[in-house]
């Protein structure tokens, strides 16, 4: 009896030694299990994404508090590293000031591996096909500079779905202005802002967007948060909202000829010298960015017409019927503003300067001392331009300008509520051609200070006319310090306007707005002269 007892107790002592074995190679050997590889990229991915948002809520870091130093960087961040016991597969942090020029991480992201094979035919990551974790994983992972396969990071494919994330909500309709080209609403913005981000989001969809459920686009240089995307989706009316993380290629690694030490040192004397975000290279990013990248972002490639919009924001009026995508599809407009100012001279010393230059070389390489610009340019420059009549069909209303003389007036559209034909404006070869310019010829967006905004306006002169431009006057509007309000009170009436004309924000009656000029020189009210 006792031998068959001990005989028991061994067979099941052997039993329990098989199974947790077998457990332990299972645990040690993740390969062989699908359902542990899932566990350790869980793991692995919440490790990075606490961290980060830990980090950033601590911190609270704005773009805007970067200070410049006299070393010599490439991002607006510190470094502070992470590393395991091996060392072998560190995750680095980048979450302060300045990253040394030099600096090259190096990883091991063989653990990845069995994530990206199953994502390679996804032409779109969405809620319905992809965890929204699994996204945040992914472009994380890219923030914090953990290589990853070519297929994913290879710069310029535009069906590439790796860079943004679409939240789709019931009912899955497209806007009701099916006859109407692509259109979107875009908003640059980053998770410490969520809160204006909101109140934009509130406001624009109380007094235009719950009537017609246009797309919302966001993209943000850093990953969105869970917090951000749940909280922003939940606002919108539309049904289709995407978030987009921006590659680093389009958003800080800057052209070779750019010398950051100097770059740097330009900075600290603009800071010292008062100028509006004189000392912030992620400004900087910022502006050549919204000059010359974000319409060839994969989230916003299906879309031909743009509305940017930023955070803390208003909008004192109703749009009722007047929906500025239809206006611009109808009336073949490229280009709509509604603020026009003069910009502030120390950050664009060489800007006009420099696009003479790329108006003489452009002359020159196509065979002639002439170069076409559009008829409405007399709004950036009191010299008179030379008549050609239809000596070419480049343009209808034909005139050319001598770029040897005439000084640029400052005056430009304010960029944060513009509305664009990407198609039709910013992905044309010229327009292009002059960005490149500026971008690999010329320093300007780093030692100097280069806005969107004046670059829009002068690249809109140069290669529309004036009737393919139009000024949104009914339009109530306020970004601090400024802000817009009709004139009319009968349209102050009818569009439940929140805004008294008279009131000191309003730029159009200020001497610093530019909007005479336009009603002169442009497409808006006649003046007889």
């Amino acid at each position: 009896m006792k031998a068959i007892v001990v005989r028991g107790v061994l067979l099941l002592f052997g039993i329990i030694c098989f199974f947790a074995l077998n457990y332990s190679r299972v645990l040690s050997n993740p390969t062989n299990s699908s359902s542990s590889k899932s566990l350790q990229f869980q793991v692995r991915s919440n490790e990075i994404k606490d961290r980060w948002i830990t980090e950033r809520r601590s911190r609270k870091i704005s773009a805007h508090d970067v200070k410049p130093s006299s070393n010599t960087y490439v991002d607006g961040f510190d470094e502070t590293r992470y590393m395991n016991e091996q060392g072998d597969q560190s995750l680095v942090f980048q979450m302060g000031s300045r990253v040394p020029v030099d600096w090259k991480p190096k990883f091991n992201d063989s653990y990845l591996d069995f994530l990206h094979k199953g994502h390679l035919d996804i032409k779109e990551f969405n809620n319905f096909n992809s965890e929204l974790d699994d996204w945040l994983f992914y472009v994380t992972a890219y923030h914090f500079q953990i290589k990853l396969p070519e297929v994913l990071t290879l710069f310029g494919r535009p069906d590439s779905p790796y860079f943004s994330y679409t939240v789709y909500k019931p009912p899955f309709v497209e806007n009701r202005n099916n006859t109407i080209a692509k259109s979107c609403i875009l908003m640059l913005v980053r998770n410490i802002e969520l809160e204006g981000a909101l109140q934009t989001i509130r406001r624009l969809e109380d007094r235009f967007n719950k009537d017609h459920k246009y797309d919302w686009v966001f993209l943000n240089d850093e990953p969105f948060t869970l917090e951000f995307i749940t909280a922003t989706s939940a606002m919108c009316s539309s049904s289709k909202i995407k978030y987009g993380m921006i590659p680093r290629e389009l958003w800080s690694v800057v052209p070779d000829h750019i010398d950051m030490e100097e770059a740097n040192r330009r900075m600290e004397s603009m800071e010292a010298q008062g100028v509006l975000y004189g000392g912030s290279l992620s400004y900087r990013h910022m502006c050549r960015f919204q000059s010359m990248s974000f319409y060839k972002h994969p989230a916003v490639l299906e879309y031909r017409y743009y509305m940017r919009t930023e955070p803390d924001v208003d909008y004192f009026c109703d749009f009722n019927e007047y929906d500025p995508f239809k206006l611009m599809e109808l009336k073949r407009k490229k280009y709509g503003f509604v603020i026009s100012m003069y910009e502030y001279e120390d950050t664009i010393p060489t800007l006009w300067e420099s696009v003479e230059e790329f108006i003489e070389e452009t002359a020159l390489k196509e065979g002639t001392d002439e170069f076409a610009v559009g008829d409405g340019f007399q709004f950036l420059t009191d010299d008179q331009l030379i008549d050609r009549g239809n000596a070419n069909n480049m343009r209808s209303a034909q005139k050319v300008v001598d770029t040897l003389n005439g000084d640029y007036n400052l005056c430009h559209f304010w960029s944060n509520f513009e509305v664009g034909d990407m198609d039709g404006f910013y992905r044309t070869s010229r327009y292009n051609s002059l960005m490149d310019y500026l971008n690999l010829e010329k320093p300007g967006f780093y030692y100097e200070r280069w806005g969107d905004a004046p670059v829009h306006t002068i690249a809109a002169m140069l290669f529309l006319n004036k009737t393919e431009i139009i000024h949104f006057d009914t339009l109530g509007y306020f970004h601090a310090p400024f802000g817009t309000c009709p004139l009319s009170e009968n349209t102050r009436l009818q569009q439940k306007c929140l805004c008294d004309p008279q009131n000191e924000y309003n730029i159009d009656i200020e001497p610093h707005s530019c909007l005479m000029k336009w009603w002169k020189n442009g497409d808006g009210k006649r003046f007889l002269v």
